[in-house]
């Protein structure tokens, strides 16, 4: 069994006067059943709510099967496939989608990795709501540091081509607009985790992150962020 809860709010700081946002709260409970062990096929069921500063969300279930495999190519390198369906008994967009991907990982050393990845989200798939067909690409470097325990460092660059269908995909042709947007990522994070010395099942880890982003269809912007995380271990 397993419970979440996040709560989030972003604001827009890059004008004048800077547009501050509403915060989020969301919290899930879900259990996962696996029925393959290889490849991997797991069930997972659970609910969902969604709170903001006007409306209460109820809660509303949801499933979802992910398929998973890999093998090893040589020592160092391996590679993976895999695809998620997710499904809401009460769907609005973007509730029920596809994704499927696969990952090409390096152990270059002991400490340093990078891997490629790709993943692709179809419209109109398993009917899939989404409204945004999506092709994604991204290739990760992480170090882990050989000289503090817990630390490490993960660099990013990612290339994304997303293109709205249906009727708001229309709207933007007739008002001569592009319903196709590419998009280049490049991300940055440093991270520092350890147990809390008060419990031995009681971790916490402290994450800054930098993302600039650029597209042919909005002014690029970056990001910086601050996350700090606390896990406890049954």
């Amino acid at each position: 069994m397993n419970y979440g809860y996040t709560s989030s709010k972003a604001d827009l700081l890059g004008r004048e006067p800077p547009l501050e946002g509403d915060w989020l709260q969301t919290q899930s409970l879900s259990a996962s059943y696996r029925i393959l062990e290889r490849p991997s096929l797991t069930y997972t069921a659970g609910f969902e709510k969604e709170d903001d500063r006007l409306v209460i969300g109820k809660w509303e279930p949801n499933h979802s099967w992910a398929l998973s495999d890999g093998r090893s190519v040589t020592e160092t390198i391996d590679y993976t496939v895999n695809a998620t369906y997710t499904f809401d008994e009460n769907p609005e967009e973007d509730d029920i989608n596809f994704v499927y991907g696969a990952s090409i990982n390096h152990a270059v050393t002991r400490n340093l990795k990078h891997a490629l990845n790709l993943n692709r989200t179809p419209v109109e798939t398993f009917g899939s709501t989404v409204t945004t067909d999506t092709t994604s690409i991204g290739y990760t470097v992480n170090l882990a540091s050989p000289i503090i325990r817990g630390a490490s460092a993960n660099f990013g660059a990612f290339y994304s081509r997303n293109e709205l269908r249906g009727e708001a995909a229309d709207g933007l042709v007739i008002g001569g607009a592009s319903p196709v947007e590419k998009t280049m990522d490049y991300t940055a994070s440093l991270t520092k985790s350890a147990p809390i010395p008060l419990s031995r099942k009681l971790t916490g880890s402290i994450i800054y992150s930098y993302l600039f982003t650029s597209s042919d269809a909005r002014d690029a912007y970056d990001i910086h962020s601050l996350t700090l995380t606390l896990g406890y271990q049954l």
